[in-house]
């Protein structure tokens, strides 16, 4: 299950041959719908007791790909009911979903076995708050009780006692209902809670595809939606002789592309699609085009990465404010300013790769900096989320407003950039980098020190000041005190610096397992953050360990900033502007440590990771169990090869398990889950460090900042040796 954190106490550092669906995210309502991975559905869980049964995976619930209502699969529901036991199985949704009024839960169910209607499962609501509604009888909504195909359930919630439209839903529970001792097979899909009318009108225009786009592994086909309120779904077909097409998968109206992995490089796939209603029915097909992939050289492999990578911040651009929404699926206008400040660097990479025009760049970071004119802050800083609708700030409790002073840095650093990118001296680059510095000088620093203390808090509130706030420490904030230091307005004294960034955080493992759990924002189905764990921070977070300045050696590599075990893209990230070539301090080499600390993962990796020996060396897991490609990829301008060679492996060999529309998944192999709350952060990350690799690009921009040069002179001193 997700980790859920208090959002007072958050900082918010914020991404085979058979058909496979890669899918990035489908609608907040939608309970299941397709899992991303094979074999078992994470986000369910089963019980039982006694001479009861119900078949599991790991205590999840299985997943067929042979029987399904959409593709590519569906959850088995196989059990035996027994008078002396019980069972039960629950699909939880990944975020709590607001009940709406009206609404009704729907679920496609397929009866295999010799099965009557009163061996069928009892239903439950399970609330965010872990109260139950009342147990109801699936006999009661099926109007249509065959055996073998596809029947679909209608439960409205208002006839399920002890509901309740204030705390949310967070699971659907399937349980025991009779004591029969026979063995039951049932499959489940496409599980949703839709309001009580839906668009009813027949889809009578055929779909229209756009592109198919050949790579090595896979195909992206991508369609024009038309604005029709009864398309609910975009539906991909596949065929390998122009004559039998198979269906691949389903995606929501708000994607704009498919990514199809092939059984077989360098044969030719024909595809089409169709648009689907509420009601499943399909439209006339599109025409059907033509894709031949073709083994793609190591460059070719790094720009296709990167370029999907950048799509993310392309297509996840909010329409009123420019910004970065937090999930495409949001049925808000809630936007994220760290993904934001990430999304800038990403799309000047794209533009300098001619993925888009110039013109559209600046069209874009025009709205972000009229937006954020008017938008809500407190002395300069901004909230973590805003509504992309209105600028006023989205918190958890209207009672405390609190301000994300580290994804303000990413902001200005992304602001910055742009700054020296748009450098044409014509009235509409010239205002911008006005309205740029204007959103810099506005940032009081100082004001979120707290008083006695060296250090720069984030999570700081008018309402409760620092008594919730959490200091930035560590080399992962060094970014952050740059900007802080190099204010023309507002800047920092240098002490700060050398404070902050020789202290580490220590986290109380019994509650949270890295200070990462601690700074992610869980938002429910409308974007609004929510608060599942009342511990206090400084019960959760020790910041008065020291750094040690000792180099100390790992896996046969030394270290002086940190331990092995640290988050490599949250290290990263704070090198996306900075750029630590031959950059020396008191403490550390920060490109050889990088390098090292690099080197260093991969080997504990080899050694210690529970995957078999013969997938060990393709395969690096963290010493969180995380599998993350993307990270790997970003450690390009320090370890080339490397970065390279881990593309390579994951993308020939395991496409299937890790590729989607915009980058590598990070996935949990024990668990069988993929790690979607930082997908955003991970894929801004790479296609930035992609371009500081290959060109130096994000990196010489922010460097050519005059008060940036001045302060990266005072602090390091390229004269130093590390011994």
């Amino acid at each position: 299950m997700k980790q859920h954190f208090p959002f007072y106490i958050v900082c918010f550092l914020f991404f085979s041959g058979l058909p496979t669906s890669i899918i990035a995210q489908t609608y907040p309502e939608v309970l299941f719908e397709n899992s991303v991975l094979p074999n078992n559905y994470s986000n369910s869980q089963v019980h039982y007791q006694g001479n009861s049964w119900i078949k599991n995976l790991k205590k999840s619930l299985p997943v067929s790909d042979s029987i399904y209502f959409t593709p590519n699969n569906a959850l088995s529901l196989n059990y035996i009911s027994a008078e002396e036991g019980y069972w039960q199985a629950e699909v939880s949704y990944s975020d709590i979903y607001l009940t709406p009024k009206n609404g009704v839960l729907i679920f496609k169910l397929y009866i295999q076995s010799h099965t009557s209607i009163d061996e069928l499962p009892t239903i439950q609501v399970v609330h965010a708050d872990s109260t139950n509604s009342e147990k109801i009888h699936i006999k009661d909504f099926l109007t249509n009780f065959q055996e073998n195909m596809w029947v679909s359930v209608e439960i409205p919630l208002k006839k399920v006692e002890g509901i309740s439209e204030n705390s949310g839903i967070s699971a659907i529970r399937f349980s025991q209902q009779a004591h029969d001792g026979k063995e039951h097979q049932l499959y489940l899909d496409q599980i949703e809670i839709l309001p009580l009318k839906t668009p009813q009108n027949k889809l009578t225009g055929a779909a229209v595809i756009h592109s198919v786009v050949p790579f090595e592994r896979h195909v992206d086909i991508s369609w024009r939606l038309p604005l029709t309120p009864s398309i609910r779904y975009i539906k991909i077909y596949r065929s390998e002789n122009n004559k039998d097409f198979t269906p691949l998968a389903i995606r929501p109206i708000f994607a704009t592309k498919y990514s199809d992995i092939i059984p077989e490089v360098g044969r030719s796939y024909y595809y089409k699609i169709v648009w689907v209603d509420f009601q499943y029915r399909e439209s006339p097909f599109s025409n059907t085009l033509e894709s031949k992939t073709k083994i793609l050289s190591n460059e070719e492999l790094l720009s296709m990465v990167q370029h999907a990578n950048i799509q993310y911040f392309i297509d996840g651009a909010e329409f009123n404010s420019g910004m970065q929404q937090l999930k495409m699926s949001g049925e808000g206008a809630i936007v994220s300013l760290k993904l934001t400040g990430l999304g800038i660097m990403a799309l000047i990479t794209g533009a300098e790769q001619k993925m888009f025009s110039r013109e559209v760049l600046i069209a874009r970071i025009q709205k972000i900096v009229d937006f954020l004119k008017d938008a809500e802050s407190i002395h300069g800083a901004f909230p973590a989320l805003l509504d992309g609708r209105t600028g006023k700030g989205v918190f958890a409790a209207s009672s405390d407003h609190a301000i994300d002073l580290h994804g303000t840095s990413y902001l200005i650093q992304g602001l910055l950039v742009a700054k020296e990118y748009l450098n044409h001296e014509n009235a509409v680059e010239t205002g911008i980098r006005q309205q740029i510095t204007s959103i810099w000088n506005a940032v009081e620093w100082k004001y979120f020190m707290k008083p006695g203390s060296p250090f720069l808090f984030t999570n700081w509130s008018s309402e409760s000041e620092f008594e919730n706030a959490l200091p930035l420490l560590g080399r992962d904030a060094l970014s952050t005190y740059l900007i802080a230091l190099a204010s023309p307005s507002h800047n920092i004294e240098l002490e700060s610096y050398h404070q902050a960034l020789t202290r580490t955080y220590s986290i109380d493992t019994s509650m949270v397992q890295d200070i990462e759990d601690v700074n992610y924002v869980e938002v429910d189905s409308i974007g609004i953050p929510r608060i599942s764990i009342s511990k206090p921070l400084n019960q959760l977070v020790d910041t008065l360990s020291n750094a040690s300045k000792n180099k100390v050696y790992y896996y046969g590599l030394p270290l002086t900033m940190g331990k092995p075990n640290i988050s490599l893209n949250r290290f990263l990230a704070a090198f996306l502007v900075f750029d630590p070539r031959s950059k020396h301090d008191e403490f550390a080499n920060y490109f050889d440590e990088l390098q090292n600390l690099i080197l260093i993962q991969y080997r504990k990796s080899l050694e210690e990771n529970t995957v078999p020996a013969s997938l060990g060396h393709s395969l690096i897991v963290d010493s969180k169990g995380w599998v993350d490609p993307s990270s790997n990829i970003a450690s390009y301008p320090f370890h080339s090869g490397f970065a390279l060679q881990n593309l390579i492996s994951i993308y020939r060999n395991f496409p299937t398990l890790f590729w989607s529309e915009y980058g590598f998944r990070a996935i949990h192999l024990e668990k069988n889950k993929v790690h979607s709350n930082l997908e955003g952060m991970h894929y801004g990350i790479a296609a930035v460090m992609i371009e500081n690799g290959r060109t130096n690009l994000i990196w010489n921009l922010f460097s050519k900042d005059q008060d940036i040069k001045q302060v990266v002179n005072a602090l390091f001193d390229s004269e130093i040796k590390i011994e």
